[in-house]
């Protein structure tokens, strides 16, 4: 008994009431020393059990995420788009956040119509049919921002994407035609109709998602990221016939159309043109996408070829992207797809492999191009509808739209055009975006 009265003086820095719940657990209803021995080692073995438990969740398990983040590939630079974190940061500091918003505002300008994540990644541009897509009356909102893309953005290869975002606005005078074409684009983004035609994209840029989280390559997702912005870019001008641009001819080469003035109308050859000499491989598609329970043996096994020859697309796309961004020399796309290779397995490509690899590049960004494209191409013919959405536009009301799901109707067969003329039109529309002049 005396000698367990003795840890009484390491109790004495212990608050009271807890000295008398620790006397009253060891010594209650027994005088016999092994006993209160016996409750004694319990009671310690507890409290180091509990000190273990709340070290672990509090210290130990956090701490190890934070190395676990730390150790991930970080780029060299921010890529915020909406400002600099670090400056950011230091205004907060200040405490001044609402006037650097402020003039974050002023900088950008109250009427753009801008879809950009604060921070770019796959699965929030994945989320959304459309990327990116700019549209303003304010000619010196975008002179502002294009002034200030260098102080904005810190990373070289966003200096880049903001090139591209340069050529991909659509400015128009007009402020209420502005506000007509972003209320066309809002009322495509939140269609639910829309969303269930894009679904098979989407899958696709799922697949290729954890396919880079796998890789755990930030650099990869930012060179997709900025290939997407430039696709968005090609797209819009081809179809939309803006600036001297290409059109694809029907014999599936780059052929130069007339200069148009941005007024929505859609060169119709173009159209023509894929609608004619695009092929469909729907098995393929289906056996990719749409694998059935009740496929039999040989579907199966072909269903995992394909997507063992996706995967190596996959493995490959990333790898080519960033070293095109590395290095300068702008007409060096098409030789590295040729010499591509499964950055996992270091196996060279086959001849449907460098095919889907150029495929890719464009898959990635025509889920954001097809609904601006086919409500601009359903505008131009249709005059009526035209004024019935200016109307409605001006009176805050789109019931008054009843085509609306008549448009969206179309987008399931314009997406397995579109799909397909990708397979025929990819190495003449990457040759361009490579460089400024076709280089084949």
């Amino acid at each position: 008994m005396s000698e367990l009265s003795t840890p009484s003086d390491l109790l004495r820095y212990v608050p009271t009431s807890v000295q008398d719940l620790f006397r009253n657990v060891v010594y209650w209803g027994s005088n016999d020393e092994a006993t209160q021995r016996w409750r004694l080692r319990v009671l310690s073995i507890g409290a180091v059990a509990v000190a273990g438990a709340a070290s672990w969740v509090y210290l130990i398990y956090p701490f190890v995420q934070h190395v676990k983040v730390w150790s991930l590939p970080q780029p060299e630079t921010s890529t915020w788009l909406n400002g600099d974190k670090k400056e950011l940061e230091k205004h907060v500091r200040k405490g001044d956040k609402r006037h650097y918003f402020s003039r974050l505002r002023q900088t950008v300008g109250p009427n753009c119509f801008i879809r950009l994540p604060l921070q770019f990644s796959l699965a929030s541009l994945t989320k959304n049919p459309f990327g990116l897509l700019f549209v303003t009356s304010d000619w010196n909102v975008i002179n502002e921002l294009l002034r200030r893309s260098g102080s904005l953005v810190r990373n070289p290869e966003w200096v880049q994407a903001f090139d591209v975002i340069s050529d991909s606005v659509i400015a128009i005078e007009d402020e209420q035609r502005a506000r007509l074409h972003r209320r066309i684009l809002s009322t495509f983004t939140t269609h639910q109709a829309t969303n269930g035609t894009m679904k098979p994209l989407m899958d696709l840029l799922e697949v290729l998602r954890k396919e880079l989280v796998v890789l755990n390559d930030v650099r990869a997702v930012d060179a997709l990221q900025l290939t997407r912005l430039t696709m968005v870019d090609l797209w819009l001008d081809l179809l939309t016939g803006r600036q001297g641009l290409h059109a694809v001819a029907s014999s599936g080469h780059l052929a130069l159309t007339p200069k148009r003035d941005e007024t929505g109308v859609l060169p119709y050859s173009t159209v023509d043109a894929m609608m004619t000499t695009s092929r469909f491989h729907k098995e393929n598609y289906e056996l990719l996408f749409l694998p059935t329970d009740s496929s039999g043996a040989a579907c199966t096994a072909s269903h995992r070829a394909l997507v063992r020859q996706y995967k190596s697309v996959v493995n490959a796309t990333p790898v080519i992207l960033t070293q095109m961004l590395d290095e300068t020399n702008q007409y060096a796309l098409l030789p590295r797809i040729l010499a591509a290779e499964d950055s996992v397995t270091r196996r060279g490509l086959m001849a449907d492999e460098i095919r889907d690899t150029a495929s890719l590049l464009l898959l990635a960004a025509e889920n954001t191009a097809l609904p601006i494209v086919w409500a601009l191409y359903e505008l131009a013919k249709n005059p009526l509808l035209q004024e019935r959405i200016y109307t409605a536009t001006r009176m805050e009301d789109l019931t008054l739209v009843d085509s609306t799901d008549h448009l969206v109707s179309h987008l399931g067969e314009v997406l397995n055009v579109f799909l397909e003329s990708l397979r025929f039109y990819a190495l003449p529309i990457l040759s361009r975006s490579a460089s400024k002049a076709i280089h084949l």
